[in-house]
């Protein structure tokens, strides 16, 4: 079944590091200032992990991921955008 995204939690920041990134993959470890999010999070950084192509520090995204997740305080992310 497809998943819009308004069906997944999301949080809107501004990228501070790379903590990670894989040499071999596009799997990244991500430091973000919480800008907004739609979930109970009080916490001024997340520590996102995911499959992201190319990103910039200092650069604003939003990140999404299933409800389904299993560690919702710690996603997995399935998508970013702009």
């Amino acid at each position: 079944m497809a998943r819009t995204i308004s069906e997944d939690n999301q949080v809107k920041g501004v990228l501070q590091n790379v903590i990670f990134a894989a040499k071999d993959s596009y799997f990244k470890i991500l430091s973000v200032q919480v800008e907004s999010d739609d979930f109970d999070w009080d916490e001024d950084e997340l520590i996102v992990t995911g499959t992201f192509a190319s990103v910039k520090p200092g650069s604003t995204y939003a990140f999404f991921w299933s409800t389904s997740d299993p560690s919702p305080l710690r996603p997995t992310v399935s998508g970013c955008s702009l």
